[in-house]
């Protein structure tokens, strides 16, 4: 919990013609984790990936095209668990060697279905800018498949602004054309005709003029029999695209389940090639390498022995250098979120999440402080546990219950309802009231989240057989300046004056020893007034809540209504920006100052052989 999993490197020998089976077996057990076999004078397994990994892909991008449908609230609360295929062997094998002729069958029918879908689209939009054209010349009493059908003869239509009128007319006074212009509203229609070997000349003279040329190639009768006949058009393949999609989402209801229980099948087929590819051979026996967890390493044991009626040799190493498999109880796990935000700790490393669980939701309920507003933090985590999908968004939910039920505790000990809305004092002090005594508190949250992180340091590096100096030196001026202050205002026996001072400079002797430790000094100050955001943060959240009811109880005399609608708006307001402040600094404060102090977050996430969640193979 505190550490990662402790992983050994795991050798595994048995017959080439077994490998079929360990890999099988392995794969079933999804705790150990292939790694490259370092042995030169072997030769790999040939295994050719490329058609299962293609395939792979087809399914995975019709499937996530199929997602992305999905509203926006859709996507942020999680495309579902999905579900879970238990098959048997001779399924699976029969599956995934018709995987192909599915796929295609799938692509086709569904390409087939969006095709005729965009190329109706295309003609709707056609239609409609016709039908647009053809309403604004509905005045031109002239039959286009005529006008189309001349070969000697040009014409134009278009339209210009009003005040273009004058322009236009000397233009075209040069050409030796039949004109005919009407208005429109705030438009001036025009229609040109004339001989075909000047056409090029009048169309570049009207466009510098201002004139919009219609494109009318595809016209085929007078405006006002077209635009009827196009309007239904347009209504026909409105109809048809509906029914379209309609046989597109029964098409889904009915083969997308199988699609995706394919899928999953075509992972755990490439996941096992990729694996089968990283085993060395001889001509008879095979060998392959990897990490498993120190607790599981039975169970390897018992998979081989199970695939190889006991031909194999197995032979486990302690090592420093494995991937990360962080292991912590569910109240916890849910907190790897934020650990996995910044990076894994290296196998040998301390796994922070648990104290993560701790500082989070007490510092986030410091700043925003208020029972009403941790009410509301409740409730909304509970609503999106209602709606959500995924495991991160229920995960995330439980967070905001967690971090809700400390905002109601530290609004019960500051005595803040909606800021003084129901004027009960606090069971520990009122922040407007003592801010002093807040800033005190904050501080002293900061000093033991650091050195906390001191401890865990030291923790470390003892397992690591290092020099714990570094954190000694810390404790030592801690002790001594603490001890000192509380004798400078008699708090404590004056007897301890000298012994307080040989701490404190016993601890800066051991800095300045090296010159860069100086900067480290200012660095650990400053991180100790970064807590400062807390009472900060909490002090604005209850002066805004403050001030939301005094200009409540301002308007009330006047609008009841109108003081309801600011107070409840002007509380959820508050309480949304005050959460989002609380949630940055809050993590902001594990990153930089806590995490500072012992962790890198340069370890290697753990990637076991297994089946693909969707798929469950049962005897």
């Amino acid at each position: 919990m505190i550490f990662p999993a402790e992983m050994e490197r795991v050798e595994i020998a048995f017959l080439s013609e077994d490998r079929e089976r360990v890999l099988e077996s392995l794969q079933r057990e999804g705790v150990v984790e292939i790694d490259e076999t370092d042995k030169g004078v072997l030769r790999g397994v040939d295994v050719d990936t490329g058609e299962v990994s293609s395939l792979h892909v087809r399914s995975e991008k019709i499937i996530r095209d199929t997602n992305a449908r999905e509203s926006f609230l859709g996507s942020v609360l999680g495309n579902g668990k999905g579900n879970v295929f238990s098959l048997k062997k001779e399924q699976f094998n029969e599956v995934f060697e018709n995987s192909k002729r599915f796929i295609d069958f799938f692509e086709n029918n569904i390409s087939g279905i969006k095709e005729s879908i965009k190329s109706n689209e295309k003609e709707i939009s056609y239609a409609l800018n016709q039908t647009e054209i053809l309403k604004f010349v509905r005045d031109l009493d002239v039959d286009f498949s005529e006008m189309n059908s001349l070969k000697n003869v040009f014409y134009f239509v278009g339209k210009c602004d009003k005040g273009m009128e004058k322009v236009l007319g000397e233009t075209v006074s040069k050409f030796h054309v039949f004109s005919h212009s009407f208005r429109n509203g705030n438009d001036f229609v025009l229609f040109l005709m004339g001989m075909k070997n000047i056409e090029e000349y009048v169309g570049k003279a009207i466009s510098s003029a201002g004139v919009e040329i219609f494109d009318t190639s595809g016209f085929g009768g007078k405006p006002t029999e077209m635009i009827p006949a196009l309007e239904e058009r347009v209504s026909v393949l409105i109809q048809e695209n509906e029914r379209l999609k309609g046989r597109e989402v029964e098409f889904l209801e009915e083969w997308l389940p199988e699609l995706k229980k394919t899928n999953s099948i075509l992972k755990t087929c490439r996941e096992r090639m990729k694996s089968l590819s990283l085993i060395k051979q001889t001509g008879y026996v095979s060998f392959a390498t990897g990490f498993v967890p120190k607790k599981r390493k039975v169970n390897i044991i018992k998979a081989v022995d199970r695939a190889t009626l006991g031909r194999m040799f197995v032979n486990f190493e302690k090592t420093d250098e494995g991937p990360t498999k962080l292991e912590n109880p569910n109240i916890v796990k849910r907190f790897e979120i934020f650990t996995k935000g910044f990076g894994l700790p290296k196998n040998m490393e301390i796994d922070p999440t648990i104290f993560i669980s701790m500082f989070f939701p007490v510092m986030f309920g410091l700043m925003l402080s208020d029972v009403f507003y941790g009410m509301i933090m409740v409730c909304v985590a509970f609503g999106i546990r209602l709606y959500a999908k995924n495991d991160l968004t229920m995960d995330f939910s439980r967070i905001m219950v967690l971090c809700g039920v400390s905002a109601m505790a530290w609004g019960l000990l500051f005595g803040s309802f909606m800021g003084n809305f129901l004027g009960f004092n606090g069971l520990l002090l009122s922040p407007t009231g003592n801010p002093v005594s807040l800033l005190l508190l904050a501080l002293g949250i900061g000093m033991a989240h650091i050195n906390l992180g001191f401890i865990l340091s030291a923790v470390q590096k003892i397992k690591s057989r290092k020099s714990v100096i570094r954190e000694i030196s810390w404790f030592l001026i801690e002790t001594g300046g603490g001890l000192l202050i509380l004798n400078m205002f008699n708090v404590i026996n004056g007897l301890v004056f000298y012994p307080s001072a040989a701490l404190l400079a016993a601890g800066i002797l051991i800095k300045i020893s090296r010159p860069s430790n100086l900067i480290n000094m200012m660095s650990f100050f400053g991180n100790v007034l970064s807590y400062v955001r807390l009472a900060a943060i909490c002090l604005a959240t209850a002066y805004i809540a403050l001030t939301i009811n005094h200009i409540t109880s301002i308007i009330l005399p006047a609008s009841f209504a109108l003081a309801a609608v600011f107070f409840v708006f002007g509380h959820i307001f508050n309480c949304t920006i005050s959460s989002v402040g609380a949630f940055v600094n809050s993590l902001r404060l594990q990153y930089v100052e806590f995490f500072s102090s012992f962790f890198t977050g340069e370890g290697r996430r753990f990637i076991p052989l297994k089946f693909d969640k969707g798929i469950e193979l049962i005897e």
